[in-house]
């Protein structure tokens, strides 16, 4: 069975990523949801050193050409959109339930055509999971010193390959302040760290293939107040 880490999510030092704590348009349960027109659906799986099982809880946000929302998994780890156009590119992020520590390292989107079926996979720790794979976009989140660069470990990093509020995939950087993220669309994107008040530091990435990238949090930390060094 999986083991289910918790963690505090906020406050101004090194943290996990957070959970959607608003919802959007089109707010649905697996178990209410029209079957009129086109929908997608699937299982949302957390994938562990012990092995794979279907995550119950939590939310799946959703961002297509006409729509977005959020949706929440069920007791069984399923979620399931509706009110979706045929042939939309549809992209979908799911986040655990809340103190739950899992990351979605794989970018996850869908042409609709019909009712398509479509799961999601958030792993724990360094699994990098069954759905991984390229392009992908590595890095390291620092900060400059005194003496120098240095690692900034166990913070929130996203890459969005869309403006707006929610990103493709997410993790926490590890203890050297590496991270790795797999199936990134090519094209234009935004890679993001860090975690003051929920602000992190943005800056532009290309996507043509795999991909390397770092992100300097010094200005991000110096004005945040109270981050231990």
């Amino acid at each position: 069975m999986l083991a289910l880490v918790a963690v505090i999510l906020n406050g101004c030092g090194p943290a996990g990523p957070s959970s959607p704590t608003t919802t959007t348009t089109g707010v649905t349960t697996p178990s209410s949801v029209s079957a009129s027109g086109p929908t997608l659906s699937g299982a949302v799986l957390a994938t562990t050193p012990d092995g794979t099982i279907r995550l119950g809880g939590g939310q799946v946000v959703y961002l297509a050409s006409g729509t977005s929302g959020t949706v929440s998994i069920d007791s069984d780890g399923h979620y399931q959109i509706a009110g979706l156009q045929a042939g939309e590119r549809v992209r979908v992020t799911a986040f655990p339930p809340p103190g739950t520590l899992l990351f979605q390292r794989s970018a996850t989107s869908v042409t609709v055509t019909g009712h398509t079926v479509l799961d999601i996979e958030l792993v724990a720790g360094a699994e990098r999971g069954a759905t991984f794979g390229p392009p992908t976009l590595s890095g390291r989140v620092y900060y400059i010193a005194s003496d120098g660069a240095r690692p900034w470990p166990h913070t929130r990093v996203v890459y969005k390959s869309i403006q707006g509020p929610w990103y493709d995939v997410y993790q926490t950087s590890d203890d050297d302040g590496r991270f790795t993220f797999g199936r990134l669309p090519l094209g234009p994107g935004q890679l993001g760290a860090g975690d003051c008040n929920d602000q992190l530091e943005f800056r532009p990435v290309e996507i043509r293939g795999d991909a390397v990238a770092d992100v300097d949090v010094t200005n991000l930390i110096n004005h945040c107040p109270g981050v231990p060094r």
